[in-house]
């Protein structure tokens, strides 16, 4: 990989996650990891790339997809939990919503996984449908 294709996809991993950054959808883990690749970008902006920035651009490439994967899983898989513990409570939506002092919209954002409430947040959700 030349370094104006490293570049190239490092400006698209980040435009690739910034709906998602300006929604609070990503996790801690991939907002550093984000935040990285953007002081990355700016340091070399004007530069060639040696071979030890593009090993160290492919290292944060790689540290952005795997947390990219591992926060989408996150997400999924409480929303799917949500989903099977407000049917076992057989709670609509809205009745969740008010449970835990969120709309009905942000918890079937949650239930379908485009977002990831704070864990505390989660905790409390999930405590309160399986009483």
């Amino acid at each position: 990989m030349s370094g104006a294709n490293l570049k190239a996809d490092m400006r698209a991993r980040r435009r690739l996650s910034l709906s998602e950054y300006r929604h609070g959808r990503l996790d801690v883990e991939t907002r550093a990891i984000r935040a990285a690749i953007g002081q990355w970008l700016q340091e070399h902006r004007r530069r060639a790339l040696s071979p030890a920035d593009v090993e160290e651009g492919r290292a944060l490439l790689g540290a952005f997809d795997r947390a990219w994967r591992a926060g989408l899983a996150n997400r999924k898989a409480f929303g799917a939990d949500l989903r099977l513990a407000r049917s076992k409570a057989r709670l609509t939506q809205a009745e969740v919503g008010s449970l835990v002092g969120r709309h009905a919209n942000t918890v079937a954002q949650w239930e379908r996984g485009e977002q990831l409430p704070e864990p505390l947040v989660q905790e409390a959700v999930l405590a309160r449908l399986s009483r």
